[in-house]
């Protein structure tokens, strides 16, 4: 009986050093990504795409690419998941290519 609890523990083990970090990764939250038109100058603290607004979430690097956007390009806006709800933040600002 001893023998067959300590296989156990030992499969077990084994099983979890195996899956290692990726573990984690199955409760991690995805954050929501907007893609469209910049329709306003950025200000420093929000962006306007496809005529609606979002805030940056503060000392966030959407605050620092802010200052790179034109309006016109198309961009990929990430929202921040842990905001109170209703009010979506961004975190961060990427430029398509080719614009």
């Amino acid at each position: 009986m001893k023998h067959s609890r300590t296989g156990i523990a030992a499969a077990v083990l084994a099983v979890l050093s195996c899956l290692g970090p990726q573990c984690g990764w199955a409760t991690r939250v995805f954050s929501s990504v907007v893609t469209g038109t910049v329709t306003s100058t950025p200000t420093r603290t929000q962006i306007e795409v496809d005529h609606r607004v979002y805030h940056f979430k503060p000392n966030s690097v959407a605050e620092k690419q802010a200052h790179a956007v034109e309006v016109g390009q198309v961009v990929d806006v990430r929202l921040d998941e842990t905001a109170a709800q209703g009010a979506l933040t961004a975190v961060s600002i990427t430029v398509h290519g080719g614009n």
